[in-house]
């Protein structure tokens, strides 16, 4: 008898430990989760957040919402997500304009290192090195050239102060030793349009912004500035390649979270967001938004390549004497 009460006992404690096991393992997360992304709707960056966070709400069976808190160049949306809640329902969507605040902006609401939680490098939007299609130059070696032989005379254009166009357009003409006319645009589409009309002649912008253009033979793409080739552009050289020696310019895409946010939760919802990015419908809407996945970020990558960034684009900043607008 002692036998069958202690093996009804092993099972009663078994069972019962079983049934706290789905519990456990299901008390995060319990509700909705919350993507503060920094741009107003519309944009590269918002598409990329609303598809990642579509695909994770399936994953971890709770929604994820897009909170859209643009302006005052990211500024105002990181520091909404600096002093939200650290109850892991609460995530920033950082982009690079984040890390190029951390040295223009000396007066920051928050730390850029500090106040937040890294959670992973989701993605990067390839930008590219593009021209008018009735531009002389055919490569960016002819291009270099020609601003070298008349200086100030190319107009090249830029979306945004600090922005990575800017930012890219300083860089080259530091790295070539050239010289451009530089015109800021408020936004991708006047900047598009000034180029095809021919008020600029060059420009440095996202693929997905000048992509149907460049099919339809009005703009010419003479360098990506991603590391690789872009699947979408495949016998376009890259920067680099082009002459253009550690010519990297490109936008991404992260996720943080505030500072004190538990880690078991950041790796759940790391741990989703790697399932989603190698979802097939997941890769061709990148894709066809000229966007481009990052597998295997984790938090201690992801802060080792925003220090990084914040090192690169500060030199930019204080090379190029910019001051906060």
């Amino acid at each position: 008898m002692k036998i069958k009460r202690l093996i009804a006992l092993a099972a009663s404690i078994v069972l019962a430990q079983a049934a706290c096991l789905p519990a456990f393992a299901q008390s995060y997360p319990t509700r909705t989760i919350r993507f503060i992304v920094p741009w107003p709707p519309g944009g590269g960056t918002d598409a990329v957040a609303r598809i990642l966070a579509a695909k994770a709400s399936e994953v971890l069976g709770q929604q994820i919402i897009v909170d859209n808190r643009g302006g005052a160049g990211t500024m105002i949306g990181m520091d909404a997500a600096a002093k939200a809640a650290p109850d892991g329902y609460n995530f920033g969507f950082p982009t690079q304009s984040f890390a190029v605040n951390a040295t223009l902006q000396p007066h920051l609401p928050y730390d850029t290192v500090k106040d937040f939680e890294p959670v992973a490098l989701l993605g990067t939007g390839t930008y590219v090195l593009v021209v008018n299609a009735g531009f002389e130059p055919k490569t960016v070696e002819e291009l270099i050239a020609k601003m070298k032989k008349e200086p100030e005379v190319v107009n090249a254009g830029f979306t945004g102060y600090g922005s990575p166009s800017h930012l890219g357009l300083l860089q080259f003409q530091r790295v070539a030793g050239v010289k451009a006319t530089d015109v800021n645009y408020k936004g991708t589409g006047p900047a598009v349009t000034g180029l095809i009309g021919g008020e600029i002649q060059m420009m440095f912008t996202t693929l997905a912004g000048v992509l149907p253009n460049v099919k339809s033979g009005r703009l010419r793409v003479l360098a990506v500035t991603s590391e690789a080739r872009s699947e979408l552009l495949p016998e376009t050289p890259t920067a680099i390649e082009a002459g253009l020696p550690n010519f990297v310019v490109y936008e991404w895409y992260g996720l943080n979270a505030p500072k004190g946010t538990k880690r078991d939760q950041i790796d759940i919802v790391n741990a989703a967001l790697q399932k989603v990015l190698v979802m097939p419908d997941v890769v061709e809407r990148f894709r066809a938004i000229g966007a481009e996945r990052v597998l295997g970020s984790n938090p201690d990558k992801f802060a080792a390549f925003l220090a990084a960034e914040i090192a690169k684009w500060g030199k930019v900043v204080r090379d190029g004497n910019l001051k906060p607008e």
